[in-house]
């Protein structure tokens, strides 16, 4: 990552560890239910849905207590999350989430504790480099 010449590397590297933490666990949540094809295989993916989503919280209370990075620091984690690839895979595990809680009847195939689990994270504010 190169990042622009006015942005400060320690408030980059900090802000850049956050972003890379959530990518993981987003990245993990969106494998997690990337599978899901029925209620056993929505049952399955709920310890590890579950798990990313305690990832995703966990990095929320960080980035609460550091607060916003400036315009130049989201800069350069912006040039960083375009470099790293991840964005495809979120992309389309967001889509899929977006399909089994909203476009299908019942919800997650009828696996509640998915349901229920997913659900959460609506209550995830928006990620460090978008604040």
């Amino acid at each position: 990552m190169i990042a622009p010449a006015f942005a400060d590397a320690g408030e980059v590297a900090k802000f850049s560890e956050l972003m890379d933490r959530q990518l993981a666990a987003l990245t993990a949540l969106c494998e997690a239910v990337e599978p899901v094809t029925d209620k056993a295989t929505a049952e399955a993916a709920v310890p590890q849905v579950q798990a990313a989503i305690d990832d995703l919280k966990a990095v929320e209370e960080e980035s609460k207590a550091i607060g916003q990075p400036s315009p130049e620091v989201q800069q350069a984690l912006q040039e960083k999350l375009q470099q790293s690839g991840r964005s495809e895979t979120v992309d389309k595990g967001l889509g899929k989430i977006a399909v089994l809680m909203g476009m299908m009847e019942p919800k997650c195939y009828g696996c509640k504790a998915l349901e229920e689990a997913l659900a959460k994270i609506v209550s995830i504010e928006a990620a460090p480099e978008q604040q």
